[in-house]
């Protein structure tokens, strides 16, 4: 999904990616993900989601990383966006992560 004019992401999107580890929604123009749409993807694809690309985008607020879904979460690029203030807050589910690009 790398590299696409996406400006909106449906929270069901990704239900049936069971096999799902690495997520690269960047360069996009993606402006704001929502706290519950990692909800919704299968409860397998959230336990194996290691990796979440989200640089070079339009988004503003990091408030959906502040879902406990994300817990394997290794790698976190978020950066090149329009982000002028990080909340440790919402990172506070993200315990297994060791990289982060801002």
């Amino acid at each position: 999904f790398k590299m696409n004019k996406i400006n909106h992401i449906k929270s069901n999107v990704f239900v049936n990616l069971f096999q799902l580890m690495r997520l690269d929604l960047s360069h996009n123009r993606i402006e704001n993900i929502s706290i519950e749409f990692f909800n919704f993807i299968n409860l397998t694809v959230r336990s194996r989601l290691l990796s979440l690309d989200l640089g070079f985008n339009n988004l503003k607020n990091l408030i959906f990383l502040s879902n406990r879904y994300l817990y394997n979460i290794k790698v976190l690029d978020i950066s090149n966006n329009l982000i002028n203030y990080l909340n440790r807050a919402n990172f506070r589910f993200l315990t297994s992560l060791d990289n982060l690009l801002i």
